[in-house]
Formats: C-alpha cells, sequence, structure tokens
C-alpha cells in the first residue's frame, strides 16, 4: 500500500509494518498517531521498543499495558527484526508467539514496526504482512514528487509557478536509480525556498541554482540537451569540466540515467501522441510531470521515432559492455557522449 492511501485509512487503531529506505514516512506517520494521543501524558502512551535490548516478556508487558489516563497507545519498534540474529534476542517460540499476540493486538493499541532490512521471505515476516497493513517505503516517483512539493508551499500559504515546481523536481537529485537524496533532504531545500518567498514573493532560476547549492544537476541536464540537441562538442566540454571537479563516476551514471530516461519518455509520448492524447494525458499515463513531457516532445526536432529507439538501443549496449567489464569507466562517458551526439 502506498504511504498516502495507508495514512487516510488510519482511523483506529491497528497494525503496521513498513518496510524500505525512505524513512521520512514512518515518522511521519508517527507524528500522525501522537496527535491522537492526550499531549499531557503522551510520552507515557508512545512506548519505543528496542528489540535487541528488550526481552520478550518486557515487551510483552508493555504491549498488554493500559493507556495512562488516554483511550490509545502506540507501541513503535524502529528496527523490527524477524530473523535469528544478533539483533534479536527472542527465540523462534517467542517470534510466533509474537505473530498471535499481534493477530489479537487490544484494540486501543497503535503496534508499528519499521522492519530492518533483511530478507522478508522468512515465515515470520510472512505471517505478520497477513496481520499488518503494509507499507514499503519507496522513493517517490517524479508525478509524486511534483504534488509532494506543491502540497508543501500551499499548507505554507504560498504560491509557485508549476515551472519552478519541475525545474526543481528535475535538477534536486531526488529522482533516478542511482540517487541517495531522500524527503529529509528535499525539505532542507523547500526550507530554503520559503524563507527566500516569504522576502522576495517570487523565485527566478537564476535564485533557485543559489538557493540549492551545488547546481551540478542543472549543468548535467545541459549537457544532456547539448548531446541529444547533436552539439557533441558542447557536451563533451561541459563532460570534461564535471567530471575534473567531482566524481566522474556518478557524473558518467548521472549523465547515462538521464539521457535513457528522456529518450525513452521521448518514444513513448510518440506513442500516446498517435493515439489522439494530448500532453496532460500522457504525463498522467507515464506518472510523469507535464514539462517533462514537453521537455521530452522538444526532441521530434532532431529525432523520429525509430532514431530515438536507434540511440536508445546504442545506450542499452554500451550499458552491457560496461557491466560486462568490456568497458571501462573512465571511457564510458565520453563514449556515450560521443555516439549519442553524432547526428543521424
Amino acid at each position: 500500500m502506498r504511504y498516502k492511501e495507508l495514512k487516510k485509512q488510519a482511523k483506529q487503531p491497528d497494525k503496521y509494518m513498513f518496510y524500505g529506505k525512505e524513512e521520512y514516512f514512518v515518522d511521519d506517520f508517527l507524528k500522525f498517531l501522537k496527535e491522537r494521543l492526550n499531549p499531557s501524558f503522551a510520552e507515557f502512551n508512545f512506548i519505543s521498543v528496542e528489540q535487541d535490548k528488550t526481552s520478550y516478556l518486557e515487551t510483552l508487558a508493555k504491549i498488554e499495558s493500559v493507556p495512562m489516563m488516554d483511550t490509545e497507545k502506540i507501541i513503535y519498534f524502529p528496527n523490527f527484526v524477524t530473523g535469528q540474529n544478533a539483533k534479536n534476542s527472542w527465540s523462534k517460540k517467542e517470534m510466533e508467539e509474537f505473530v498471535v499476540i499481534t493477530q489479537n493486538l487490544a484494540e486501543n493499541t497503535w503496534l508499528v514496526l519499521k522492519m530492518a532490512g533483511e530478507d522478508r521471505r522468512n515465515n515470520i515476516s510472512r505471517s505478520l504482512e497477513e496481520v499488518c497493513q503494509v507499507c514499503k517505503m519507496d522513493h517517490l516517483n517524479e508525478a509524486e514528487l511534483s504534488s509532494y512539493i506543491k502540497n508543501y508551499f500551499k499548507k505554507k500559504k504560498l504560491h509557485v509557478e508549476e515551472s519552478l515546481v519541475a525545474k526543481y523536481s528535475s535538477m534536486c537529485g531526488y529522482i533516478g536509480k542511482n540517487q541517495e537524496k531522500t524527503l529529509y533532504d528535499i525539505n532542507g531545500d523547500l526550507e530554503k525556498l520559503t524563507a527566500f518567498l516569504m522576502q522576495n514573493n517570487k523565485i527566478s532560476d537564476e535564485d533557485l541554482d543559489k538557493l540549492i547549492g551545488d547546481n551540478k544537476e542543472a549543468d548535467i541536464f545541459q549537457l544532456v540537451d547539448f548531446a541529444l540537441q547533436g552539439d557533441r562538442k558542447k557536451a563533451l566540454q561541459l563532460y570534461q569540466k564535471l567530471s575534473g571537479k567531482d566524481n566522474s563516476t556518478k557524473t558518467v551514471l548521472s549523465v547515462f540515467s538521464l539521457l535513457s530516461s528522456n529518450l525513452s519518455i521521448y518514444i513513448k509520448a510518440l506513442y500516446f501522441l498517435d493515439k489522439g492524447y494530448n500532453q496532460a494525458t500522457i504525463a498522467k499515463e507515464l506518472g510523469i510531470h507535464a514539462f517533462r513531457v514537453k521537455k521530452a516532445l522538444e526532441l521530434k526536432r532532431y529525432y523520429t521515432k525509430q532514431q530515438a529507439l536507434k540511440k536508445l538501443e546504442l545506450l542499452n549496449e554500451l550499458d552491457y559492455k560496461f557491466k560486462t567489464g568490456a568497458l571501462p569507466m573512465f571511457v564510458l562517458g565520453e563514449l556515450i557522449l560521443y555516439q549519442i551526439g553524432e547526428k543521424g
């Protein structure tokens, strides 16, 4: 279940399992639950259990305790382990009993398990999933990130242009397989933008570049534009500048990912255009911001559908050669730009 849906449905105490790296979701959910508690006794009715330091019997006592001066309590496991290892002092029998207790949890208790990064295929995990609401804490996709940013500013009662949301989404370093930023990083950026907006009412592209710090991401987008437009010389010059100032491996992976993404969106957008869809509907079908569709369709000036497919196949071939060791990383970056930047 996606987090937004899970939170919307949380009307009365239930059992929850959270998996994944985007920890903002479980923290936000706990904040949401705490707001239901009597503020005067919230510290007594929010109970955090560290499984590696708390025996099964102690845990059982906490779960079965009565809420203090309130109708509900929260039991939270910040790193719940189902396998038998050093982080779990409970026996197999105790783990099995815990599943039964979870299934028959008192109606006044919210149980939140933030699962450790372990194999979900063991019997205990599967049994718990059958009795709990399960939320996978994945990165937001592009459309979800755009919606998240808009809602953030809406809560602050600030108006932002669609173009600002789209540009920030594309250059913030959150979207993409190789990105390591989380929503906590995004919130830090949005706080800077909020402070600026409260004083200046509007943010220009130049302001945005300065406010979010390192504008290397923006340079990478410019580099990819040069390559796809056939300006191989400018693309290679900018690549050499970027790989010289920072980790060239990260630069190559970012360029490769963005080139593949842009060509793929362009090809898919052409397919939907042929079926009579407009750009807004295409964006909805692809789960991305309308700005990305508009940007991708600008490639019509440079590529037919078949030419774009040929470029995408070329990227896949280079990726295969790199992953099989036939092509070293220091060669891959320039080779990608040299071949993609070749017109036709």
